[in-house]
């Protein structure tokens, strides 16, 4: 693989900035795109050739408003990634899978020891995420975990 360019990441924001428009459900035009993000037409079509040669976007049809050649819409592929989010409390923990418009494919609750030692939980996370890495469609992205307590930055 090779090393990421500052073009790369710039690109990887545009995506990213398309998909989160995107992500709101209703299908997008170019035009719409474009005015939205603030940027050409023309910027917004290489940026939908990479989202839909990846899987992420596909054509949603077109709409005729006037004459002139249709505008074609786009939307999100769901089913084309998900992840998995772990939230551990004192005394459980929560799992779901969700596809790439954050709609949930899977969701389940764990009772947890309130004072199970560290390796014991680290294996506990481990073996729920293993039980829900195959859960749904798609690529799956990673894993995110989230836990309430202070943060020691220096620890």
């Amino acid at each position: 693989m090779r090393p990421t360019t500052p073009l790369d990441r710039m690109a990887g924001a545009h995506d990213a900035a398309v998909l989160a428009v995107a992500r709101r459900g209703d299908p997008v035009s170019r035009s719409g795109l474009a005015q939205e993000l603030q940027v050409t037409p023309q910027a917004i079509s290489k940026i939908l050739a990479r989202l839909m040669e990846r899987g992420l976007v596909e054509e949603a049809g077109t709409v005729t408003s006037g004459p002139g050649k249709p505008t074609t819409l786009y939307e999100i592929v769901p089913g084309s990634r998900r992840a998995i989010g772990l939230h551990l409390t004192r005394s459980r923990l929560h799992s779901v899978v969700v596809d790439l418009t954050g709609e949930i494919l899977e969701r389940r609750e764990l009772e947890i020891g309130r004072l199970q030692p560290v390796p014991e939980l680290v294996a506990t996370l481990a073996d729920e995420t293993r039980a829900l890495q195959d859960v749904g469609p798609g690529i799956l992205l990673g894993v995110g975990v989230g836990m309430p307590g202070p943060v020691d930055g220096e620890e």
